[in-house]
């Protein structure tokens, strides 16, 4: 591929944890948020991303990002939107077996210390831009945390 591609993902992460009160509310928010802000850097990128070759992400971007209590089952998450600039194939499921959801909630798990659920898809453009503050909640983070592509080589 010779030009650049982009692709869209709407990213979940359930840590099933149901704040007790305000205080773990707020503490499980600040874990979250800090989980994907160092998701989106370029050793993370190229080890949870399957793709044809690594070296060719030339940008990760988080678009936007929001923690919310579920009406369901109360249990606190984020979701959140990631762009990515590629000349490179992106894989849901890699030829060895792997799948973007398992590598995804394995870092997650790692990082976060606790068995997570992460849900991957893929996003169109005016799904993705809703998807994240779909309840209303927003965070205060900025939205324009990104990696260049030579950042994700420097990594390798």
């Amino acid at each position: 591929m010779s030009r650049d591609r982009f692709t869209d993902l709407m990213i979940t992460v359930d840590p099933h944890i149901v704040p007790k009160d305000e205080t773990e509310v707020s503490i499980v928010a600040a874990q979250l948020k800090s989980a994907v802000l160092a998701f989106v850097t370029a050793p993370v990128i190229i080890a949870t991303i399957p793709c044809e070759d690594p070296s060719k992400i030339r940008r990760a971007q988080l678009l936007n990002m929001a923690v919310e209590i579920g009406e369901k089952y109360g249990r606190e998450h984020v979701h959140f939107n990631l762009n990515l600039t590629h000349r490179t194939k992106i894989l849901l499921k890699h030829p060895d077996g792997r799948t973007i959801n398992d590598e995804v909630q394995k870092w997650f798990n790692a990082r976060l210390g606790r068995s997570c659920f992460a849900s991957v898809r893929l996003a169109d453009t005016s799904r993705a831009k809703n998807y994240a503050t779909k309840s209303g909640t927003s965070t205060d983070e900025p939205a324009n945390v990104s990696i260049t592509g030579a950042q994700i080589r420097a990594a390798k």
